[in-house]
């Protein structure tokens, strides 16, 4: 959702979509590749679960302007060793709080399925950002007739 913000230079006003962060951390067991049976790939679990969450996004209503972008921030330590540890780390962004803890709710679906799936564990940690705001259009009129009044434009 983009800003409305009418005027820049008094920063106020508006809309933005609220968000919680998410961080999973994937434990499995390190294997060499010579014996990859002895291992549980957490890069694996945590690669199916991206597939997860974007095969979701269909589900996510348009009008409601959802953002889930996974990125993994560690991914095993060497390329001959089945990764036993993985970081990954998202926001859940929308428009509107029921529908960012819908959506919350199957990302975190995703993520201890594909764990399950792979013979990991996952350990999911979510912390609140900020809620969505949309601003009074009414408030915002009046704030902005004082703040004309006090902000020089020739600067």
């Amino acid at each position: 959702m983009g800003s409305n913000i009418r005027n820049a230079r008094c920063g106020f006003g508006g809309a933005a979509n609220g968000f919680l962060t998410k961080r999973a951390y994937y434990v499995g067991k390190a294997a060499h590749v010579g014996d990859p049976h002895k291992g549980r790939n957490t890069l694996q679990a945590a690669n199916i679960a991206i597939n997860a969450i974007n095969a979701w996004r269909e589900t996510f209503k348009d009008d409601y302007h959802i953002r889930v972008h996974p990125i993994l921030t560690k991914a095993g330590s060497h390329v001959n060793i089945v990764p036993d540890q993985v970081k990954l780390a998202t926001y859940v962004r929308g428009k509107k709080l029921d529908s960012i803890f819908e959506t919350n709710k199957k990302v975190n679906q995703s993520l201890k399925a594909r764990a399950m799936a792979m013979g990991c564990k996952v350990i999911i940690d979510d912390t609140p950002g900020f809620l969505p705001q949309k601003s009074s259009s009414e408030l915002f009129d009046v704030i902005y007739q004082n703040a004309e009044l006090i902000i020089d434009d020739k600067k």
